[in-house]
């Protein structure tokens, strides 16, 4: 339009303000949730959105993130439903505003996350064994086991859902398994196991074979296992072995306290002894050990002691004698009294035993048998004399004199003599 001054008269058309658009409102958002509030559909129709100003007027204070035109916020948790309101405004290029408008996201109560566990075990179990459990959980973060019955199992591991428990006592044992939620929420589950004792241990006997000792040549020595322990059962017998020294005879060798006689040697040495307990059950406790140490046998001892004793001879009363024949008499003695020397079971003297050199039978001061010349005259307790080989003054009788000669020792010790006791006469055959 051509106006009077002669130019031109431009009319602007006036700005349209933008429309700002939040949507409708929004029910049952779940608590603790992401939630987007989306304004892009706002416009404006002659020119362009500069800006957008989204505020929250209602409800629980929410922090929005985000540019342009979404923002995002999560949702309150609380135990409570309630209704946040937001007002948007947005601002065109040409720096008008719209009207604000509303939007109302209705926030459920938060409903907290309960976990779910069930545990059993329906095997047996004795003392010292182990077991994993049958648990089925869900909606958990954490787990833990405890024996809630008082005894002290041991587990693998205590805060996974299968642990391996192993039982270290008898008796019913009561497990708990607690599960926890993110929410702190918890929930439990309980089993019973009957725990049976282990068989009684058939435990051997502990044997103990005494003490050591030291003891003379030639004694009676008792050994003494009864400080053995029994185990289960009681004692029923010992076994003795004899493991060093010169062998010897135990008499009551199955029981605690056996005897044997100490050797007599010119030498000291070592008896040893193993012994083992054995129960009523058979059951065989390890060996025990003990060691006899036995002293040397001194010659000049049994001189002295020999020197002080009473001879007593026996023979069959019938001796004989057939000139130059060579018949053997046979002649044992007691030594009274008799400890200290090597004798039999009847109580005769051994004249085998260490310290003995030899005998000699003399029947005149120029006719003697003696041992050393004829070596089969000794055999342990008997005199085996040649009676044939004697001649006497008596053409009729001989009269026997015994002398028994120690080792070192050579003026010999009279056994039985005229002077001493009866004469030991025999009846002599001359050719």
């Amino acid at each position: 339009m051509f106006n009077t001054e002669g130019g031109f008269n431009s009319t602007v058309p006036p700005n349209e303000k933008p429309v700002a658009v939040l949507g409708s409102d929004v029910s049952e958002i779940v608590a603790d949730s992401q939630v987007t509030l989306d304004f892009s559909g706002s416009y404006d129709s002659d020119g362009t959105i500069e800006t957008y100003t989204i505020t929250q007027t209602d409800g629980d204070a929410v922090v929005l993130s985000g540019t342009g035109d979404t923002r995002e916020y999560t949702a309150p948790k609380e135990d409570y439903a309630q209704d946040l309101v937001f007002k948007l405004i947005v601002k065109d290029d040409a720096g008008d505003s719209s009207e604000p408008v509303y939007i109302t996201h209705s926030i459920l109560a938060y409903v907290p996350i309960v976990p779910t566990i069930a545990a059993s075990f329906s095997g047996t179990l004795t003392d010292g064994g182990t077991f994993t459990p049958t648990v089925e959980g869900d909606k958990y973060t954490s787990i833990a086991w405890t024996c809630t019955s008082g005894q002290s199992p041991t587990f693998d591991t205590a805060t996974e859902l299968l642990p391996d428990i192993t039982v270290n006592e008898a008796g019913e044992h009561t497990f708990r398994v607690t599960a926890t939620s993110v929410d702190g929420e918890t929930a439990f589950s309980e089993f019973t196991v009957l725990v049976a004792a282990l068989p009684a241990e058939n435990t051997p006997p502990t044997a103990n074979a005494g003490t050591d000792q030291s003891v003379a040549a030639g004694v009676t020595v008792q050994l003494d296992a009864s400080s053995s322990t029994p185990g289960t059962n009681p004692i029923a017998s010992y076994e003795w072995t004899q493991t060093a020294g010169d062998t010897v005879a135990l008499e009551d060798e199955t029981t605690a306290t056996p005897t044997f006689e100490s050797p007599v040697t010119t030498t000291a040495q070592r008896v040893s002894f193993d012994v083992i307990a054995i129960d009523t059950d058979g059951n065989r406790s390890a060996a025990a050990a003990v060691h006899i140490d036995v002293a040397a046998f001194e010659t000049s001892a049994l001189l002295k002691l020999l020197d002080t004793r009473r001879w007593e001879l026996h023979h069959d009363g019938t001796v004989q004698a057939f000139e130059g024949r060579a018949n053997r008499e046979a002649f044992r003695f007691k030594l009274i009294p008799d400890d200290g020397v090597l004798n039999d079971a009847d109580g005769f003297f051994r004249f085998d035993q260490p310290g003995i050199d030899s005998v000699e039978v003399l029947s005149s001061t120029s006719s003697s048998v003696s041992s050393t010349d004829d070596p089969d005259m000794i055999r342990e307790v008997v005199i085996a004399a040649r009676t044939g080989d004697l001649k006497g003054e008596d053409p009729n009788n001989l009269e026997l004199t015994f002398v028994l000669y120690v080792t070192g020792d050579s003026d010999g010790l009279v056994m039985t003599a005229s002077e001493m006791v009866p004469y030991q006469s025999a009846s002599y055959f001359r050719r």
